[in-house]
């Protein structure tokens, strides 16, 4: 998205990229949402329950820091400042590939250690 912010394109292709990414964070808030609702925290050892937490609370920041930035960025308000929403765009995403990142590393590992989500 910040790419395609650099290369100006249509404003139409932004928003049409936006919609599409938005549509993907939310599935993935209700998955992550439906884990963190799950898990049986008393089954942690207290270094992955303090990781757990800080997973909570970053989760919950980042997603309405997501819905801030949505309802900030339409196509007028991106014609009217293109750089502010580049600026934006490469803040928020960059949080939830890094967000996405620290999951693969370790919030699912907890998962599957108590069983809230099932090996494959």
């Amino acid at each position: 998205m910040a790419e395609l912010a650099l290369t100006h394109p249509r404003t139409s292709e932004l928003t049409r990229r936006l919609a599409s990414i938005a549509d993907e964070v939310s599935t993935h808030i209700a998955i992550e949402n439906m884990i963190l609702a799950e898990c049986d925290q008393a089954t942690l050892s207290s270094a992955w329950r303090e990781v757990w937490e800080d997973g909570k609370e970053g989760f919950r920041a980042l997603c309405a820091d997501w819905a801030t930035f949505l309802g900030e960025w339409n196509a007028d308000c991106i014609n009217a400042d293109l750089a502010g929403f580049r600026q934006a765009a490469t803040d928020v995403l960059g949080r939830l590939r890094e967000r996405t990142q620290a999951e693969s590393r370790s919030f699912y590992l907890i998962a599957l250690q108590t069983s809230v989500v099932a090996f494959r």
